[in-house]
């Protein structure tokens, strides 16, 4: 972790922030992208399963209700009111059976049900040639045309109805199908889309944490150290050093703070030199602005040129006093 150390501090901030926005963000596109996708199969469900599924039974149920008014026929006097209104209600159930499964068969997707929809075809044209002549026969009104007429309902017209209808079921079970393979994969896509926002959830709370250590850690620490070595320095000690390893800003107002101990220790060690009475020690001075250090170094100036008129008054004295 020595490179994340050696980071600006307004870098790692920044490179912390766009972590969490980049995973926010893949968060907001994973959670969007998996709407969508739950969405197109709902609607794939609400805009042809669910319409599919109710044509067919609509259909069914005219086609039962034709089949119920095709037998009652037998029972009723042709001649009669009401025998008319059963073959009326005959035609408007078959008429809105079919109508209903071309419906539904316009729908169809898959192969499967395209191919069935062509056999339903084939058993409807069967089955409406069959009870066409059922009602044919009983508008007759011969013993002969309903002994043919209840043969057939009971007979071939009925075999024939069956194997229509066993078509309509088997498309409303690969419709079924589709529809439970659909809720499959939308139950899948949801535990899927749970799963990744949790996990990046949970990867974006511990980088989160993980950064706010670091950075607390990386600022807090070497603070304490500095106001540890003004301490010192307040108490007159200026050999405490903080040596920050890091190279941001903390790490260079540590290394300022060194400089500065640095300093005083030689200033320290200059007065101390003088106080030995050595003049000729070097005064360091660091810049234009160091009080100190210039006034060390006009303090050995001055008491040099004291030391130099001491010696040279010393040296008339000793002049007169030879001359007397």
């Amino acid at each position: 972790m020595n490179w994340f150390k050696n980071l600006k501090i307004g870098i790692k901030l920044t490179l912390g922030f766009a972590v969490l926005v980049a995973m926010m963000g893949a968060l907001g596109y994973t959670g969007y992208n998996s709407v969508k996708t739950i969405n197109n199969e709902l609607d794939k469900v609400i805009q042809t399963r669910l319409p599919i599924t109710s044509l067919i039974l609509n259909a069914d149920r005219d086609l039962q209700q034709a089949l119920v008014t095709e037998r009652t026929m037998i029972n009723i006097d042709p001649k009669s009111d009401q025998f008319k209104q059963l073959v009326k209600d005959y035609e408007e159930n078959v008429a809105q059976a079919k109508e209903r499964w071309d419906k539904a068969a316009a729908m169809f997707t898959t192969a499967e049900a395209k191919n069935i929809n062509q056999k339903f075809q084939a058993d409807w044209a069967a089955w409406q040639k069959l009870s066409s002549r059922v009602v044919e026969a009983r508008k007759e009104d011969t013993r002969s045309g309903l002994r043919e007429a209840l043969d057939l309902t009971l007979g071939h017209a009925l075999e024939a109805f069956e194997t229509m209808r066993g078509n309509m079921d088997t498309v409303q079970g690969i419709n079924d199908k589709l529809i439970a393979d659909l809720e499959v994969r939308t139950a899948s896509i949801h535990s899927s889309v749970v799963k990744t926002i949790v996990t990046m959830v949970a990867v974006a709370f511990i980088l989160a944490i993980a950064l706010g250590f670091f950075l607390t850690r990386g600022i807090t620490g070497p603070v304490r150290k500095a106001l540890h070595l003004a301490e010192e320095i307040a108490k007159g000690d200026v050999s405490v050093r903080l040596k920050l390893a890091q190279k941001d800003e903390i790490g260079q107002l540590g290394h300022a703070l060194d400089n500065m101990a640095e300093g005083l220790d030689k200033a320290g060690d200059v007065a101390e030199e003088i106080a030995k009475g050595n003049l000729n020690v070097d005064v360091p001075v660091a810049s234009e602005k160091d009080q100190l250090g210039h006034a060390l170094k006009t303090m050995v100036e001055k008491l040099n040129s004291v030391l130099g008129q001491v010696q040279t008054a010393g040296e008339q004295i000793a002049s007169g006093s030879t001359q007397v």
